[in-house]
């Protein structure tokens, strides 16, 4: 099986060598990504885990890290006397990873190439790799199986689109999930589909969705002054999250449709992957509009132009504090849209394109309290955002609905860290191979 899954991959790769390329240049140590996703580290990574009792974390890009940040520092806490060590595919993803956990080993994830896998878990020796939501790897869960490490997923997810492509291979996915030895999973949904492709029911749990217990965060002070200074002004702030190629364009249409009735509208659009900045600027003049592009907060105008372009990660929240209205990007384009929860926990009023099938579930649940409104063109979302615009309570009971949702579906952190400092006391005798002990 590791020939097939290494001439998989290797197929894989050629498709994946154009991204591979624009992600390599997306990152300042580039001999660092090259070396570390060839299995080869620095001694001084290697110093810090060589002595270390490890549990590894693979994150692959900023979603999932923000949804893995409170899981990292519940098991720091949890876990004395073990090392907990990250890794992510992307370098957006690298960069929030290190940003987030300052005292733990951030790397990048290996190519899935038994022989590179196989290093990769010879230098780190985990006593446990959790992969967050859909990381199903074959050669590093076969090759863990095989040393007896065992494999969790956490905050697990399978789309209705995903479980489609994966029932193609059901046989191949039987066998995979037959290896993990738990999946703990954020909606049943999720839980149903996993079953069905065949992991073994008593190793998959419905726990929910952690990215519900990111509301920890608070916005930067400054933000919070900024923020009282606009509406002390009348200026009003509309912020679009995580946009892609061609929402920019529909974004700046209807900004300039909303612009009479609401002359000190401004709009702030929050690229999902910040190389676009220099393009997006050049559609706001297309668009006869003026921008400025914002890199920190000491940065923010006293006089605002038309639109702020967001050319930093990790400061999305903030932006979303002092917004008027949020807007969830990647939902207008066949892309699947992003997370609304981030959003929601300011009680900021949610807009979102009809395309979310990437986080389906979560938009079930805001749709079944009212708390979103999707609009599914341009036409849609300009009147919904004239109405908020317009209606301060319906604008505030929309923000309600949406933290009182996230309110109700939080503490599954605390339920994920609980089960896998269990699983790690009281490690099962026998891998889910079949006979084989998991490595004391």
């Amino acid at each position: 099986m590791r020939f097939f899954y290494d001439l998989a991959f290797s197929v894989f790769a050629v498709s994946y060598f154009p991204f591979f390329l624009k992600r390599l240049k997306e990152e300042k140590e580039k001999k660092r990504l090259l070396r570390e996703r060839m299995g080869i580290f620095s001694p001084e990574f290697l110093g810090r885990v060589k002595s270390a009792r490890t549990v590894w974390i693979h994150a692959v890009s900023v979603g999932e890290v923000y949804a893995v940040k409170p899981l990292v520092e519940e098991l720091n806490r949890c876990l004395p006397g073990r090392l907990v060590v990250i890794s992510t595919v992307t370098p957006t993803g690298q960069a929030t990873a290190k940003k987030f956990f300052p005292g733990n080993p951030v790397f990048y994830f290996p190519f899935d190439i038994s022989v590179i896998v196989g290093r990769v878990l010879g230098a780190l020796s985990p006593e446990l790799i959790l992969l967050a939501e859909t990381e199903l790897w074959p050669n590093l869960i076969t090759e863990a199986a095989r040393r007896g490490i065992p494999v969790g997923i956490v905050n697990g997810r399978l789309s209705p689109r995903s479980y489609s492509r994966y029932r193609l291979i059901r046989p191949l996915m039987k066998g995979l999930l037959g290896k993990i030895a738990f999946l703990l999973v954020q909606f049943p949904g999720d839980a149903e589909r996993f079953v069905s492709l065949g992991a073994p029911s008593d190793r998959v749990t419905d726990t929910g969705n952690m990215k519900f217990d990111f509301i920890g965060e608070e916005a930067d002070p400054r933000m919070r002054a900024w923020g009282e200074r606009l509406k002390a002004a009348g200026r009003r702030l509309i912020v679009a999250g995580s946009t892609h190629p061609g929402e920019d364009e529909l974004l700046l249409d209807v900004f300039r449709r909303l612009r009479p009735e609401n002359p000190k509208l401004c709009l702030v659009l929050a690229p999902r992957h910040i190389r676009r900045s220099d393009e997006i600027e050049i559609a706001a003049g297309r668009a006869g509009v003026s921008s400025q592009r914002i890199s920190v907060l000491k940065e923010i105008p006293g006089e605002m132009p038309d639109v702020l372009i967001l050319d930093v990660l990790g400061e999305l929240k903030n932006w979303y504090s002092v917004a008027d209205a949020a807007v969830v990007g990647g939902s207008f384009i066949r892309h699947g849209g992003h997370n609304p929860i981030e959003a929601a926990i300011f009680r900021k009023p949610i807009i979102s394109g009809p395309c979310v099938f990437n986080f389906q579930a979560v938009y079930e649940k805001f749709l079944e309290k009212q708390a979103v409104l999707i609009a599914k063109d341009g036409g849609e979302l300009c009147g919904n955002l004239a109405k908020i615009l317009k209606d301060e309570n319906f604008a505030k009971a929309l923000g309600i609905a949406a933290f009182q949702v996230v309110k109700s579906l939080q503490g599954v952190t605390r339920k994920n860290a609980e089960y896998v400092e269990k699983f790690l006391r009281e490690r099962p005798r026998n891998s889910p191979e079949g006979g084989k002990p998991w490595r004391a």
